[in-house]
């Protein structure tokens, strides 16, 4: 009998300390920014141990987990998400409330009020076309801002600069020629976002409570452009709103000749489709089990889980930068990264497990070449000038609250996590000095914020594998993608 004891309790140790653990790095990408690498709990290996000694463990004897691994398709869409003010300003109200021009759909009563034109700020709605989320598409601003040393306007943009703004004197800077209703001269710009993968965990026991695990995974991203949708037409002719033009012209000189734009600033207005690795993620951890109230009768029996983690990512996949306006990242854009999680788990031992983190995540800069940078303050969407540049990207703090139940139904477990996470404003310098370039424009514009929810959902199948399902699910954003994901896993232990 003591060697059965024995047996199963050195089993049981294995089983604790070699269990996978979730990374909890975060991600540059505001379409992907916390990627799971697998459906099981993202803290599993901290659970076993103590509940097959205070639970059934007579299958402990048959598992051997010195080593965890997991192979995880994956697929994740979105169509709209949230701009940079949590909301969107992409239309305006007539007379008739229900006359608004939003594919997105609006409640009627957010147009209140008399008059023919309401302030745009008025309208906020619950989603952005992925294209506008730092702004709707400028045109007439290309031919604003004083043009950069060695640079020429080209000359599409510089025959619209001539006959749009004749009497203006050059460069152009008065913004209130602009229409501040956005609609003479802007794009609206819907995007269909599609990502299909394969991820895999490994993980593994060094010593005691500390371990490692190994995640990477490859992906198959599609962004395509739904249509350029000229919101020209919307336009009401005022001399105070769209410049002192006629929208005629600006259709003539600046929207219609898009395509001859593009080409000229060498800006790819192509669809964007690449097959690609992600990154490669490095995780050392560490955790201690406190057995709490176990001999105290009339008070709650449970485990106090603190844990941290010490991780590291290389981004080896392709890198892009704005003159692909339409690519999408593969993890971080070529940017390593570094980061740190502590948290603190309540392991009830009869019913829940209760807990949460708090992580940061450090992005390496990076030179890019060949990256368009604004000269003019009201730019947004596209722009005339591309310089060499250093990106160093904000940092990434995120929070994670979790519950979860192990073997809530026979061999079914369940966890749900909520994250939120912040991305700070990226610092970009140009490598040549010139006052024309305006890289705070797009400092200001890069920092990002969503709030997503996990549920996972795993069935052991023996003592040893299992198959599980994972949805991620969001919340809000601001400056992101409404995100959604699905993955399945197959897992397994040696």
């Amino acid at each position: 009998m003591l060697a059965r004891i024995i047996k199963i309790t050195i089993c049981a140790s294995i089983i604790a300390c070699a269990h996978k653990i979730e990374a909890t790095l975060t991600t540059l990408a505001k379409n992907d920014p916390f990627p799971v690498f697998t459906t099981q709990d993202p803290h599993q290996f901290l659970l076993l141990k103590r509940k097959l000694e205070f639970k059934d463990i007579s299958f402990a004897a048959c598992m051997g987990e010195s080593f965890c691994f997991s192979i995880s398709p994956f697929a994740q869409n979105a169509n709209t998400g949230r701009d940079i003010t949590g909301g969107r300003t992409e239309g305006f109200c007539l007379q008739d409330p229900t006359n608004v021009t939003n594919p997105c759909g609006t409640d009627p009563d957010v147009c209140v009020g008399g008059g023919t034109l309401l302030n745009p700020d008025i309208l906020k709605t619950r989603c952005t076309e992925l294209g506008n989320l730092v702004g709707l598409w400028n045109m007439p601003a290309l031919v604003f801002g004083p043009t950069p040393q060695g640079y020429a306007l080209p000359p599409t943009l510089q025959i619209a600069q001539e006959n749009l703004f004749a009497n203006q004197p050059l460069p152009l800077e008065d913004a209130s020629l602009i229409d501040e209703n956005e609609r003479c001269g802007f794009f609206s710009v819907p995007l269909s976002y599609r990502k299909r993968g394969l991820r895999f965990d490994m993980a593994a026991q060094i010593i005691g409570g500390i371990g490692f695990d190994i995640q990477t995974g490859v992906a198959d991203i599609v962004q395509t452009v739904i249509t350029f949708a000229d919101l020209t037409k919307d336009a009401v002719e005022d001399p105070n709103g769209c410049f002192t033009c006629q929208i005629c012209d600006v259709e003539t000189y600046l929207m219609d000749p898009i395509e001859e734009i593009a080409e000229e600033i060498c800006l790819d207005l192509c669809d964007f489709h690449e097959l690609s690795i992600e990154e490669i993620r490095f995780n050392l951890y560490w955790r201690s089990l406190l057995d709490i109230n176990r001999d105290c009768n009339g008070w709650p029996h449970f485990l106090l889980v603190p844990f941290a983690m010490l991780s590291g990512s290389v981004s080896p996949g392709k890198t892009s930068t704005n003159r692909q306006p339409f690519a999408v990242p593969f993890g971080n854009n070529g940017h390593n990264a570094l980061g740190m999680s502590f948290g603190l788990n309540f392991d009830f031992v009869d019913t829940i497990e209760i807990g949460g983190e708090v992580g940061f995540t450090h992005f390496f800069k990076k030179d890019f070449s060949c990256y368009f940078v604004p000269n003019f303050e009201k730019q947004q969407g596209i722009f005339p000038f591309m310089t060499d540049v250093c990106v160093q990207p904000g940092h990434n703090w995120h929070f994670a609250g979790k519950i979860s139940a192990y073997h809530f139904l026979e061999h079914l477990s369940l966890y749900f996590q909520y994250v939120m996470i912040d991305h700070g404003p990226d610092e970009i310098n140009t490598k040549v000095c010139d006052d024309a370039f305006l890289p705070e424009v797009l400092e200001c514009r890069s920092s990002w914020r969503v709030k997503l929810g996990n549920v996972g959902a795993n069935y052991d199948l023996t003592p040893n594998c299992g198959l599980g399902f994972f949805w991620q699910m969001p919340f809000s954003q601001r400056n992101a993608y409404k995100s959604t994901t699905v993955m399945f896993s197959f897992y397994a232990t040696f």
